[in-house]
């Protein structure tokens, strides 16, 4: 299936994120002057996607397209194989298996945390992992040393939780992101 890049996004994107390039054949070889073939991992309610886009044609082809409960908002990478997805509409984060060479997506394990969680991010050297939750204000640290998936905490946002009056009842965090100086406290 064939899309044009304003249809692909127009019809899927809730969730989109970059995925590292396998070698397919149907694509030339990158040079200088052409851009380079790029994958597309897409989130939304009940699929996850990965999209294969050609520089040559200006297209996407879906390669993956899985029926995948919930509310698919937010995902997280870890090469060479991993994805970590969440269900915003549920406390889930999900662990799968992601075989870029077949297209084939398998769930590993998924455990509860915070109710809708919409952000994840690892540290730098992907042994953790953290989820902001806009369903109740919090945080959640995860343990993924060696590709694993282990609750550590839930953290409260700080102080009182304010809203912007003029469009919301409560104060929600949207993302959480780490320190990128790494240094100790």
């Amino acid at each position: 299936m064939k899309y044009t890049i304003a249809g692909l996004l127009a019809t899927l994107a809730t969730s989109a994120s970059a995925l590292p390039n396998i070698a397919r054949s149907s694509y030339p070889t990158a040079s200088a002057s052409s851009s380079a073939a790029a994958r597309i991992l897409l989130g939304n309610s009940g699929h996850i996607y990965v999209a294969d886009f050609s520089p040559k044609t200006g297209k996407f082809e879906l390669t993956l397209k899985q029926e995948i409960e919930g509310g698919n908002s937010w995902m997280a990478y870890y090469d060479p194989n991993l994805l970590y997805a969440v269900d915003e509409n549920s406390d889930e984060l999900r662990l799968f298996n992601l075989d870029l060479e077949t297209n084939k997506l398998t769930l590993k394990t998924k455990k509860a945390g915070s109710v809708g969680v919409v952000h994840l991010e690892f540290n730098s050297d992907k042994t953790r992992l953290v989820g902001a939750a806009y369903g109740n204000g919090t945080i959640d640290v995860w343990n993924t040393e060696k590709g694993g998936l282990e609750f550590v905490k839930t953290l409260k946002s700080p102080g009182k939780l304010g809203p912007d009056k003029e469009r919301q009842a409560a104060s929600h965090p949207h993302q959480a992101n780490l320190d990128p100086s790494e240094h100790p406290r």
